[in-house]
């Protein structure tokens, strides 16, 4: 006669060991999750405190140009002092931001978890422009805006000092 009660500890034994496996996995695969948007945004700071430093180094009158590694789906927007759409964390200065999204929610975006920003002491202006894939003759049609996509890969910002303004913008 077979010992049933043998098997029955074998196969709760192999449930066991199956649902802690599982548990595991789950597990590592949220801690690697969560590793990677963290690392997004400690990029993002990054980003934003070297974009201030050069800023800060530029003597008034000097334009500086200078590389960036982008943040895939981040884009780097600037809200001028006297602008009434920027987010409450500007307060009443100008300020730039890195936050995650695509521009058209910037506002919310950068007031959110998903938005850094420093101070700006002066006027500023950030210009970028985003463009339609639709072709004519002359290439593709582009409107002006206030940020710049960072695409993961490397990019030049140009930057104009003067006494009572900075402007930013993308390079080539």
């Amino acid at each position: 006669m077979k010992n049933k009660r043998g098997d029955l500890l074998k196969n709760v034994l192999a449930l066991i060991i199956a649902v802690v496996g599982i548990g595991l996995i789950i597990f590592a695969a949220v801690k690697l999750y969560r590793v990677t948007i963290e690392q997004d945004s400690e990029n993002a700071k990054k980003l934003l405190s070297a974009i201030e430093g050069k800023i800060k180094n530029l003597k008034d009158g000097e334009v500086g140009r200078f590389p960036v590694r982008g943040i895939n789906e981040w884009i780097f927007i600037g809200w001028d002092k006297d602008e009434k759409e920027r987010p409450e964390k500007c307060f009443f200065d100008s300020c730039i931001c890195v936050c995650k999204g695509n521009g058209k929610d910037a506002k919310d975006s950068c007031q959110g978890k998903d938005g850094f920003c420093r101070k700006i002491d002066r006027k500023l202006s950030v210009i970028g422009y985003r463009t339609y894939g639709v072709p004519i003759p002359s290439g593709t049609i582009s409107e002006r805006v206030n940020y710049l996509v960072l695409e993961n890969n490397l990019i030049e910002l140009e930057v104009h000092k003067t006494s009572l303004e900075v402007i930013i913008t993308k390079n080539g």
